[in-house]
C-alpha cells in the first residue's frame, strides 16, 4: 500500500495547517515508529507549533450556522419523502403497493442516508436521484404516488447545502495570512512530503501491517483534503469564467 497523491503545493496556508495537524495526530502516538521517521515527525511538529503562533484563527459563526441550517433542511426533506413513501407500502391498491415498495426498497438499499458522512451521503442521494430520473420503472412509480415534487424538494435542498458548503470552504482559504505563516507553510509542505515518501519507502522495503494501517488512515485524510481542493478549484474556475463572459 502507498500513500495517495496529495498536492501540498496547491494548498493554501489554512489547508496545509489543518491537513498536517491530522497527519501528526496519526503518526505521533505510534510507540515503535522508525527512528528516522519519528525524527521527521518531531521536526514537523515543531514547525506546526511555530506556525500556530502566527496563523490567523478566524471564526465563521454565521457561515457555519447557515451550513447547519441547510444540512438540517436537506435531512428534513429526505425524511419527509421517506415517511411519505413508507405510508403506502401496505396499501391495498396493487398499483400503489407496487410503486411504494419499489421506491422504499431503493431507499432502504441506499442505507441510513442521514447518518452517513458528508461524502457518502452526497453519493447516496445522487445515486438515488439517478435512479429516480433515468429509470422508467422508478419514474412511473414516483408519478403513481405523486411523489416526484417531494423528491425534487430533497435534491433542491441538497443543492442549497452544497452551495453553502462550498462557499464556506472558499471563504476559509481566502484568509490573508502573515508572511511568517506563508514561509512556515513552505517548510511544512516539504517536511510532510518527506514523511510520506519515507513511510512509503519503509513499507516497500519492509512491509508491515502497522504501516498499511497508518497509510490507510493518512489516505483517508488525503482524500478529504483533495476533495476540498477540487471543490475550491472548480469554484474558482467557474467564477473566472463568469467574470469573462459579457
Amino acid at each position: 500500500m502507498k500513500t495517495n497523491s496529495v498536492y501540498l503545493t496547491k494548498m493554501q496556508v489554512g489547508e496545509v495547517f489543518n491537513f498536517i495537524k491530522l497527519i501528526i495526530f496519526i503518526l505521533s502516538p505510534v510507540p515503535n515508529l522508525n527512528a528516522r521517521l519519528k525524527e521527521l515527525v518531531t521536526g514537523l511538529a515543531k514547525t506546526m507549533a511555530d506556525m500556530e503562533g502566527v496563523i490567523s484563527s478566524p471564526t465563521y459563526i454565521a457561515e457555519t450556522k447557515n451550513k447547519k441550517a441547510k444540512d438540517a433542511k436537506r435531512d428534513s426533506e429526505y425524511l419527509c419523502f421517506k415517511t411519505f413513501i413508507e405510508a403506502f407500502i401496505h396499501s391495498s391498491n396493487p398499483t400503489t403497493y407496487e410503486a411504494a415498495n419499489l421506491i422504499f426498497k431503493a431507499l432502504r438499499d441506499a442505507g441510513n442516508v442521514q447518518s452517513m458522512k458528508l461524502d457518502k451521503e452526497t453519493t447516496a442521494l445522487y445515486g438515488l436521484n439517478d435512479l429516480f430520473t433515468t429509470n422508467e420503472r422508478y419514474i412511473a412509480a414516483l408519478q403513481a404516488l405523486s411523489a416526484k415534487p417531494m423528491w425534487d424538494a430533497v435534491m433542491a435542498a441538497q443543492a442549497e447545502f452544497e452551495e453553502v458548503y462550498h462557499l464556506l470552504s472558499n471563504v476559509k482559504v481566502k484568509e490573508s495570512e502573515d508572511v511568517a505563516a506563508y514561509e512556515l507553510a513552505k517548510v511544512a509542505r516539504r517536511q510532510s512530503a518527506d514523511i510520506l515518501e519515507m513511510l512509503d519507502a519503509l513499507n516497500l522495503v519492509d512491509p508491515k501491517p502497522e504501516y498499511d494501517e497508518l497509510i490507510a488512515k493518512i489516505n483517508h485524510e488525503i482524500d478529504v483534503v483533495m476533495q476540498q481542493l477540487h471543490a475550491r478549484q472548480t469554484l474558482a474556475a467557474k467564477a473566472k469564467k463568469e467574470q469573462s463572459e459579457p
